[in-house]
């Protein structure tokens, strides 16, 4: 297997999980998780609870942060997009959303 970060199973691991074309966006999805823990711990709520707020989040912040990205192409070149390039905007931001990994 060839892969930029080699051979071993903790490099195909980091491979699975490291952001390849939208680094802000992971680090964006980072912050997001961290700051639903930091506000979630103190409520007392059950690891289920949390983790479905966190994952909840990320989807909104992505499909928001996502449609953001596709509406301000649209306004740049001043002109209709196709769902297909929706698709490829969604694909591109959707690090935020690996960033829970």
């Amino acid at each position: 297997m060839n892969s930029p970060y080699g051979g071993t199973r903790l490099a195909q691991v980091r491979s699975k999980i490291s952001p390849e074309a939208n680094v802000a966006g992971a680090v964006y999805g980072l912050i997001v998780v961290g700051s639903l823990l930091a506000a979630e711990s103190g409520r007392g709520l059950g690891y289920g609870e949390i983790l479905g707020s966190a994952a909840l989040a990320l989807i909104l912040y992505w499909l928001a942060h996502g449609y953001a990205a596709f509406l301000g192409q649209r306004l740049e070149e001043d002109r209709s997009l196709s769902a297909s390039e929706l698709r490829n905007v969604l694909l591109h931001e959707w690090e935020i959303g690996r960033a829970h990994v």
